[in-house]
């Protein structure tokens, strides 16, 4: 399985509200600006699965390599990134997930497990501007109507 990382951060939300800072799971993990994280159950952690989809957190705003880095890692909720894509056509508001064999995200079949909407429109795109929004994709966050 390979990590699901951003190759950039071209914008974050709100300085105050867009973010959050959390502890990292386990203390030996290497986190990397960029990587897309999942909150498991005491701290954050790098996603390996597209179903992680339902922990998803957001993207990584500390670089934190091992024991020896920061404990508390602060996590963009909402961001504008450039990452790896699967070979293919992608349109503006195309949703998105998470394919764990190669790191990449892909269209998501049918909306299961997304994680990010695409912000262009390209063909044979191996790379995509992307929005990241956790609180809009109401599964960590559910907002009553």
């Amino acid at each position: 399985m390979a990590d699901l990382k951003a190759s950039a951060i071209l914008q974050y939300g709100d300085p105050i509200f867009g973010r959050l800072v959390l502890a990292k799971k386990t203390a030996g993990d290497d986190l990397q600006i960029g990587d897309f994280l999942n909150f498991a159950s005491t701290g954050v952690e790098k996603m390996n699965a597209a179903t992680d989809d339902a922990t998803f957190i957001g993207v990584c705003g500390t670089l934190s390599e091992d024991a020896d880095g920061p404990d508390q890692i602060m996590v963009y909720l909402k961001a504008i990134v450039e990452v790896p894509t699967e070979s293919a056509t992608y349109i503006p508001g195309q949703s998105l997930s998470m394919n764990a064999s190669n790191g990449t995200l892909e269209t998501a079949s049918p909306d299961a497990n997304t994680i990010a909407h695409s912000l262009e429109y390209k063909t044979s795109a191996t790379s995509l501007k992307v929005l990241v929004d956790v609180v809009s994709l109401q599964k960590l966050f559910s907002v009553a109507a």
